[in-house]
């Protein structure tokens, strides 16, 4: 049992460590004795978390590096089947180049809680000072599912604040690439809205927010509707700019992302 918890932190440790010297352009020597030792699948600091991969890629178009994690559902290896892909994009509080930044908030806590999760979640993290960019967010998926066992019909995307506001923006790029969207505390841009007619859209906001405005977010949601599409909008009356907490605990969220498919992968 302790020898087990040892090697667990020592993972752990070395998956953060492999990203960093990476994203930092430390060592070569060193960061090659990482990916040598660790094979690029590491474990993640959330001990519930069975498989997670920390993988740093040349993705961005001005030549940036990234990294992400990314989990695995704990029944996969058991199972021939293909699954569902849940994108998480986080806020502008966690940027910068140590991913556990990254597991602060998100849909991570509900994978810890339920054996059955049954999404391989991909979660990106952005250098300090970035923004999210559809074409680097749709590299970042590709680049973690080509190996994959994923159903390509079931890829979705949510995000929070900053990743909000990507989230709308990606799948205003890519319409046809997502089977649903779930943008929480962001806004987009309404002269975009036509792009999600036809894709499903639930979207969460606190009605106490001072950072980014709910009305900005129905905004857009007022925008899509009145070009034909049929999106959702939750609004907390009691909550402020953490409209993501509440919404990622809700088992709810999970059963409406599933609920949808595209007709072709």
């Amino acid at each position: 049992m302790l020898k087990s918890w040892f090697l667990r932190l020592a993972r752990e440790r070395a998956a953060i460590e492999y990203a960093t010297c990476v994203m930092r352009r430390s060592g070569a020597v060193f960061c090659f004795m990482l990916a040598a030792m660790f094979g690029h699948v590491l474990a993640a600091p959330y001990d519930d978390l069975d498989k997670s991969a920390a993988v740093v890629r040349n993705l961005s178009p001005d030549g940036a590096e990234m990294a992400y994690w990314m989990i695995r559902p704990r029944s996969e290896a058991a199972s021939a089947e293909k699954w569902p892909v849940l994108v998480f994009l986080h806020g502008s509080g966690e940027r910068g180049d140590d991913l556990r930044l990254v597991l602060n908030h998100g849909p991570f806590g509900a994978a810890a809680a339920d054996p059955s999760f049954p999404f391989f979640v991909i979660a990106p993290q952005l250098p300090e000072g970035a923004h999210w960019r559809p074409e680097t967010v749709i590299a970042i998926i590709e680049d973690a599912i080509a190996k994959a066992p994923v159903d390509r019909r079931r890829i979705y995307l949510t995000g929070l604040s900053l990743g909000g506001h990507g989230t709308w923006d990606t799948a205003a790029a890519y319409p046809d690439y997502f089977a649903a969207i779930a943008p929480i505390s962001g806004y987009g841009d309404p002269a975009e809205a036509c792009r999600f007619k036809e894709l499903p859209v639930w979207s969460f906001h606190g009605v106490e927010d001072d950072i980014v405005l709910a009305a900005d977010n129905q905004s857009m949601v007022d925008a899509v509707r009145d070009c034909g599409g049929a999106p959702g909008m939750t609004l907390y009356p009691d909550t402020g700019h953490d409209a993501w907490t509440r919404t990622y605990d809700d088992p709810q969220l999970y059963r409406w992302l599933l609920s949808h498919q595209r007709s072709a992968p």
